[in-house]
């Protein structure tokens, strides 16, 4: 694929400048929190608008915000984004060919004047609402016949005496550790999701841990899970590559989409069923946890 050279070299220009610490621990949850505002773009332009204006709530273009009845202040500067740039096919007109990028600008709510914009509420904690423990019940359940649609069984009956829990793609299997709260339950079958949505085995562990911790820290933020005890230990290991840490976050926000789109399909049906209790009922696969593991697995600690 052809890319424009210009467009997106000033691009990774501007990311080497504006968010230089991308690849620490705390600067990646930064800009996976900010993602969470702008989730309709891809990774690498939510990184451009927090490079360029951090303080951003609610960005479109020129056009769009007219259409809204704001208009953006006379000497306002844009917020430099890339467009897919599209030719059409010469043998089928009906075909449009991706042949490289373009610089698009967009402006912030905060750039403009004219009629009010709803305000969009902050996500609750869902450990703060009265019903919390039921919702992950429910929210394990629901993730859980997520991945059995994907022909992969998910067990409760991980013996490991560290690890949470692992997907072993030979198998098809996941499984997560008795005993452990909703909350990290849920977490940890997140991750395994992840992997299983991504990885084959075949990648390398550091690059795989990275992309399965991002899609939960995702998942959880999103839906209000408190998301403070997430680290990325494996990022400074992993790669000094710019490209790489945009690749694998565009990755991760595509499997937490996925994930999130079967959640909030109908987000209270497995809560509202008492029976739905996925971390205490007794284990399923018991002499399969406890036998040997195959060599490709992804193990969650």
């Amino acid at each position: 694929m052809k890319q424009k050279p210009n467009a997106m070299q000033a691009a990774l220009d501007t990311l080497h400048k504006g968010v230089t610490d991308l690849m620490t621990s705390d600067g990646w949850k930064r800009a996976l929190e900010f993602r969470q505002r702008f989730h309709n773009y891809s990774y690498l332009n939510t990184l451009l608008i927090l490079a360029q204006r951090p303080d951003a709530t609610l960005v479109a273009g020129y056009r769009t915000w007219q259409a809204s009845n704001r208009f953006v202040r006379k000497g306002e500067k844009g917020i430099a984004i890339l467009a897919p740039l599209l030719v059409r096919d010469p043998d089928d007109r009906d075909q449009l060919n991706l042949v490289g990028f373009k610089t698009v600008y967009v402006f912030d709510l905060a750039q403009t004047d004219g009629e009010p914009i709803p305000q969009r509420d902050s996500p609750r904690l869902l450990m703060d609402t009265p019903d919390a423990q039921a919702k992950l019940a429910g929210l394990q359940f629901r993730l859980a016949m997520f991945c059995a649609s994907k022909g992969v069984r998910v067990s409760w009956d991980f013996q490991h005496e560290h690890a949470l829990g692992v997907y072993r793609p030979a198998d098809k299997h996941i499984a997560v550790r008795p005993g452990l709260s909703h909350t990290q339950a849920f977490k940890t079958l997140c991750h395994e999701a992840a992997h299983m949505l991504l990885h084959t085995g075949s990648e390398r562990r550091d690059s795989a841990e990275l992309e399965a911790e991002t899609t939960a820290f995702l998942v959880a933020n999103a839906l209000g899970i408190d998301t403070s005890s997430y680290s990325f230990a494996y990022l400074a290991s992993w790669t000094d590559s710019l490209e790489d840490l945009i690749q694998a976050g565009d990755r991760a926000s595509k499997a937490a989409d996925q994930i999130l789109e079967q959640l909030h399909a109908d987000p209270d049906a497995a809560a509202a069923d008492p029976a739905v209790e996925p971390t205490t009922n007794p284990p399923t696969s018991t002499s399969q946890a406890a036998g040997a593991c195959p060599p490709l697995m992804y193990v969650s600690s």
